[in-house]
């Protein structure tokens, strides 16, 4: 006696004339798991590293592996930090977020993160190099070599030192851009600014 027919079992792979293709897997943009980031730099505190730049560069590095994993607790972003030192600045950190008690155990002071490359920059970036940014600095302008420049090339000139110098303010940074620009501009520019408005809208109102 046959069997009760069951469900229609489709047509035979075996039999089919189109090829069989697996379905390709795309992992997730947000699966930080399944990206490719490069090997982090270390810093020393020493030679080439004390300038700005070099820190600078650093910093993003560490600053940027950090939102891609989704690290956003302090306790887990400043030692990791400091895992990415080494030699003087390692021994300088190690001092900078721990104290040492009677006993000889260590005890953690507490820091924030934003408090950590200001605090490298004091300690291993001599003046001489903060003063020649900030004289760069200054001298930005949107009239360079007896001719005017779109503001777009002044403020991104101003916005890369800006990273060099952390001390300034967003306050001061607008500022900077408005007098960079030659007179007529910031006159037309000036009116249209708010109090809430950013640095990004204030190079769209000039361009």
């Amino acid at each position: 006696m046959p069997p009760p027919p069951g469900p229609d079992p489709g047509p035979d792979p075996e039999s089919s004339n189109e090829p069989s293709h697996p379905t390709p897997s795309c992992p997730a943009m947000s699966d930080s798991s399944k990206l490719k980031i490069p090997k982090l730099s270390y810093y020393t505190g020493k030679g080439d590293d004390r300038t700005m730049e070099k820190l600078q560069a650093w910093a993003d590095e560490i600053t940027f592996y950090l939102m891609v994993t989704n690290i956003t607790d302090n306790d887990q972003m400043i030692p990791f930090a400091f895992l990415y030192t080494k030699e003087d600045a390692r021994t300088w950190m190690k001092s900078w977020i721990t104290a040492t008690n009677p006993d000889g155990t260590l005890e953690r002071i507490h820091r924030n993160f934003e408090e950590l490359l200001p605090a490298l920059t004091k300690q291993f970036i001599p003046s001489t190099s903060i003063d020649i940014l900030q004289m760069k600095w200054d001298r930005i302008s949107q009239f360079r070599d007896g001719r005017i420049r779109s503001i777009t090339s002044a403020a991104a000139e101003l916005r890369a030192l800006a990273l060099q110098l952390p001390h300034i303010s967003d306050f001061s940074k607008k500022q900077r851009l408005l007098s960079a620009m030659i007179p007529e501009l910031s006159a037309q520019v000036r009116p249209h600014i708010l109090p809430t408005s950013t640095w990004d809208e204030i190079v769209q109102l000039a361009e």
